[in-house]
């Protein structure tokens, strides 16, 4: 028995491990797992943030861009001559008039300087003019002066972009790298979709709208002259207003002749212009001049009558593309390609990176714990590269990315783990409730064994003996016939003690016969008890009811009593040999207290648990006395089914005192019974 449970024990062990190993594998696994999709949750929150912050910053870029890229090319000299018109509609010849660029009075903040770099290389600004033009600005426009730094910047610049004017003029050109959306080219006249080459005098259709260099759409010619077509059939009374703005010689001239003839210049390319002699200065108003389709912004034809329009030139002009000329320290330039008359310049604005980075990094505040824009060279595609500026976002951790959500995976493997154990004690307990069901089994089969082949023997023995006729003697007669009743006596309470076991088991004792009993015949029934169950012992009985009743299952006392008798009988004896043993009742409120005392060695303190279990024996298992281990067993059940305890109140060496405790009263035992 022992070999096998050792087997069981061992198959229960590698059970247990393997299953440990199992979950402590499945729990690493998970844990790796969500830790890796908590990463890649905060990783892809993360890349949510730089994208955010690269267009907020991409956002905040593109209209200043979009400013710069839609300047007009003359704005890159400090002076200009515009294409413009006297207050009698004439045009002026250009050149003759200079208007100053806005660029004159400076920069946006962001920009430390406006530059064009000729086909020579020199390098100039419309913020630094020179000479004349110098003496006239600070004369006219700068009363403080022209500010240093813009000397400075300028000679800075020339500085560093001496020797590379050739690779600034390929980035310009398409050569470096592709433009931004947002560095859109600034429209121009003849530019490459709609313009007029060199020395063709005739202007071409154009299917897109081209702007002049005073911003002027190219189309503006051929709505007038369909403007003025489909006025031809007007009524009078528009006539009559067309002939208040004409020359009193032209009144005396039929007025559709003279549409005709207006329209027939402009078809043919040649500009009309209304002699001021003829005019009152009362009648060059505005409305006057709609009745004909005209408007004072529009006329842009020679000054003399019937004179050929002058050749206009091919004007290119590239988008803005960013170059780094330098990254320590950074110098950050964005330059346009512009072709005009067959040669090429770059025009361009240097950047103040210091400030740009500023604001630039301003738009993010409170998206990251901290944030850096870095130049970078690469054309490569990078998820932290800006749209507009040649720069990548270096940034730390996201403040905006919210903190990861409550894991339920670790609650689901501490379940899983919870379940693991509880499984593994419900096996471990199974296997030894098993382990000891066997073992109890066999020591009943043992025990039983023992306790009936001793009876059964005697009994073979003395009824062959006293059938036969060997015991003539009455007296030794006699005493055969108590031994055989004994002997009876003692199978029966062996029988009882385990059917009594077994409804114990099963839950089925109960209370049957409730006897109310006074402190006579209370006393009475333990003399009795005490007498059937330790006549061999010195017995002595005390009972103490006051006076009082208690009301008691007679038959489930006296098999309680029986049984400690009997314990104290065989375990009790005394140094000398004699065993002695006490009886004491008492009531304690709705209590009865019986106490069964001898005066042995006593019970070992490491047996004063296992004494109750059933099969267990206070004794070696190779005591020759007799005893299935039942007793102690029984009438704790017992008593606890009845309500009340039975429980051991004495040290070792000083004898065995057991205290039975049973409720008095029918009610309160019926209650405690159920």
């Amino acid at each position: 028995m022992i070999r096998r449970r050792r087997w069981w024990l061992l198959a229960l062990l590698l059970a247990s491990l393997a299953t440990g190993i199992g979950l402590w594998s499945i729990t690493q696994r998970l844990l790796a797992f969500e830790a890796e999709a908590i990463r890649a949750a905060a990783e892809s929150a993360r890349t949510e943030v730089v994208r955010l912050a690269l267009w907020r910053m991409d956002a905040s870029m593109a209209p200043r861009l979009a400013r710069e890229a839609a300047r007009p090319v003359g704005e890159y000299a400090s002076f200009f001559a515009p294409q413009t018109v006297n207050r009698l509609l004439q045009v002026v010849p250009q050149g003759e008039v200079l208007a100053a660029s806005p660029l004159l009075a400076g920069s946006p903040e962001w920009i430390r300087l406006h530059f064009e770099i000729a086909s020579d290389g020199a390098v100039t600004s419309p913020q630094v003019p020179e000479g004349r033009l110098r003496d006239l600005a600070e004369g006219q426009y700068l009363p403080g002066g022209l500010p240093p730094a813009r000397d400075e910047s300028l000679a800075a610049l020339r500085a560093c972009v001496a020797g590379v004017e050739d690779s600034l003029a390929e980035v310009a050109s398409g050569a470096g790298e592709a433009p931004s959306p947002a560095l859109a080219p600034a429209s121009s006249k003849g530019s490459a979709t709609g313009s007029s080459t060199a020395g063709d005098p005739t202007p071409r259709a154009s299917t897109a709208p081209v702007e002049d260099g005073a911003g002027e759409p190219a189309w503006r010619d051929q709505s007038i002259r369909e403007s003025i077509q489909r006025r031809a059939s007007a009524s009078d009374s528009l006539a009559n207003s067309a002939l208040e703005v004409a020359s009193p010689r032209s009144r005396t001239t039929p007025l559709d002749a003279d549409r005709e003839a207006l329209a027939r210049k402009l078809a043919g390319g040649a500009a009309t212009t209304l002699d001021a002699s003829s005019l009152d200065a009362s009648e060059l108003d505005a409305s006057r001049l709609g009745a004909l389709g005209l408007d004072a912004g529009i006329a842009d034809s020679p000054s003399s009558p019937g004179a050929a329009a002058e050749p206009e030139v091919a004007l290119e002009v590239g988008p803005f593309v960013p170059s780094w000329i330098s990254q320590s320290p950074p110098i950050l330039v964005f330059v346009r390609e512009v072709r005009e008359g067959g040669s090429s310049r770059v025009q361009g604005f240097l950047v103040d990176w210091a400030v740009l980075r500023g604001s630039m990094l301003d738009e993010i505040e409170g998206l990251f714990d901290r944030a850096e824009l870095l130049p970078t060279a690469s054309r490569g595609f990078s998820p932290t590269r800006l749209a507009s500026v040649p720069a990548e976002l270096e940034a730390g951790a996201a403040l905006a990315v919210s903190p990861p959500p409550r894991s339920s995976t670790r609650s689901a493997i501490l379940l899983a783990w919870a379940a693991g154990g509880v499984a593994l004690l419900a096996a471990v307990a199974a296997t030894l409730a098993g382990l000891s069901f066997g073992e109890r089994q066999a020591r009943f089969a043992s025990s039983v064994t023992h306790e009936l082949r001793t009876p059964l023997t005697t009994f073979q023995l003395y009824s062959e003996m006293l059938r036969d006729g060997m015991i003539p003697d009455e007296a030794r007669r006699a005493d055969c016939l108590e031994v055989l009743c004994r002997e009876s006596r003692r199978l029966g309470h062996l029988v009882e003690n385990v059917l009594s076991l077994a409804r114990l088991e099963r839950g089925s004792a109960r209370s049957r016969d409730l006897r109310t009993l006074d402190e006579p015949a209370l006393d009475a029934l333990l003399r009795e008890v005490a007498a059937e169950r330790a006549p061999a012992a010195e017995t002595s009985v005390r009972t103490r009811l006051d006076g009082g009743e208690v009301a008691i299952d007679q038959d489930l006392l006296l098999q309680i009593l029986g049984n400690l008798l009997e314990n104290a009988v065989k375990y009790g004896a005394s140094p000398d040999g004699v065993t002695r043993v006490e009886l004491d009742a008492s009531r304690e409120g709705e209590m009865l207290l019986v106490s069964v005392r001898d005066h042995g060695a006593g019970i070992p303190a490491a047996r004063s648990r296992t004494i109750w279990r059933p099969f267990e024996r206070g004794a070696a298992e190779d005591d020759p006395r007799p005893g299935l281990g039942l007793g102690l067993a029984v009438a704790r059940g017992l008593a606890e089914r009845l309500g009340g305890s039975l429980r051991l109140a004495s040290a070792e060496g000083v004898g065995a005192r057991f205290e039975l405790r049973l409720p008095s009263s029918p009610q309160l035992q019926s209650v405690r019974s159920t």
